[in-house]
């Protein structure tokens, strides 16, 4: 399916289709909506060889999956939500002139502010929480198989507890994303109650969706079941 299209896979590695500018696909093998099944050789190399990728994707933290890059298409600037992971990319099928000097860059990924080109068979490897963006501006396919996996230098004993972190900040930006602001920096208990941080001490409810503005002139809310919120 697109990336980013419907809810076939969630989670910390999820990208918002909004970035992207053309045809973006993939094949999720492992984590939030993985089939493993379509490519079961594939996916029992990995499973061997790559047990800190499968690890991070069945935690929760990323993927591993076939992506495929459409003709003239772009991948706009955006950055990953966490440095607990580095992601590589094992060239499948690489347009010919992406490692052609004279056509430099028409198919190739930006990292901070170095360009990188991938290679048939051979891996590249970075930190996808820097800035980076991706373009295939030939008329063939990119192809690549994505593996995301623990950062070395985050110790076994810290990944949980790093790994909770992100998805409960990630989770308070979507909150934060499709809801409307409240109306001042006064209203900490209400936010908290918004981004489901507190319940109702009454209903035990929480969320933008229990809150009701009772006065407009001199703001005041109130949970759904009709208990103030103080």
């Amino acid at each position: 399916p697109a990336v980013g299209s419907g809810d076939h896979r969630g989670g910390a590695g999820q990208h918002d289709h909004k970035v992207v500018d053309g045809q973006w696909k993939e094949v999720v093998l492992f984590g939030s909506g993985a089939r493993p099944d379509l490519a079961p050789f594939t996916s029992n190399l990995i499973r061997r060889y790559a047990p800190e990728a499968t690890s991070l994707a069945n935690q929760g933290g990323g993927e591993v999956i076939f992506s495929v890059l459409g003709p003239n298409t772009r991948i706009r600037t955006h950055c990953g939500s966490t440095n607990l992971r580095l992601t590589a990319h094992l060239g499948l099928s690489i347009p010919s002139c992406a490692t052609d000097r004279t056509e430099k860059n028409q198919c190739a990924i930006r990292v901070a502010d170095k360009w990188h080109s991938w290679e048939e068979g051979k891996i590249l490897v970075f930190d996808d929480s820097f800035e980076h963006e991706v373009r295939n501006l030939t008329s063939q396919h990119r192809a690549v198989l994505l593996l995301r996996f623990w950062h070395p230098r985050l110790k076994s004993s810290a990944r949980a507890t790093a790994l909770d972190n992100v998805v409960d900040a990630k989770k308070i930006d979507t909150l934060r994303r499709y809801n409307p602001p409240l109306p001042s920096d006064c209203f900490k208990n209400v936010e908290e109650r918004g981004l489901e941080q507190s319940k109702c001490s009454v209903c035990w409810n929480s969320g933008y969706s229990s809150l009701r503005l009772i006065c407009i002139d001199d703001p005041a809310f109130m949970c759904s079941c009709g208990h103030p919120i103080m």
